[in-house]
């Protein structure tokens, strides 16, 4: 990411921060929509795996400049992920459903530039989880 993508990151996430609750759950509504054998992966209830998933993408963006430090517990991650049956595909199936909640909670903040800054950004955390997983 270069340093012009981590700033984007870092401002819109500002405005992600504060809704993180009602944004995760927006997220994890789209990603069932569009994928509905992911379901099968998460509980009945999801509230903690939301709650999980919007602290690690804050501690994520606080760690932007020193990403390489976060790097064994992605991979740590990862391995636990493909223990839940999580496949490389189903990445990507994160990654389109992270795009789009973004967009709607953004508005017109959510412009190309910082829309290609989180697709960078969640590139990295994909790659470091798949590549661990296959491992």
């Amino acid at each position: 990411m270069t340093d012009e993508q981590k700033g984007l990151v870092r401002s819109s996430w500002t405005r992600i921060a504060p809704i993180a609750d009602g944004t995760g759950h927006r997220f994890y509504a789209h990603l069932f929509a569009a994928n509905p054998k992911l379901r099968d992966l998460f509980p009945t209830n999801v509230a903690d795996q939301r709650k999980k998933l919007m602290q690690t993408l804050g501690v994520i963006v606080s760690y932007l400049d020193r990403f390489d430090n976060l790097v064994p517990i992605l991979q740590l991650l990862g391995r636990n992920h493909a223990g839940y049956g999580v496949t490389a595909e189903d990445y990507e199936a994160f990654g389109a459903a992270l795009l789009l909640t973004w967009e709607q909670e953004l508005g017109d903040i959510f412009t190309p530039n910082v829309r290609a800054a989180w697709a960078a950004m969640y590139r990295e955390i994909a790659v470091a989880m798949i590549t661990a997983a296959e491992e």
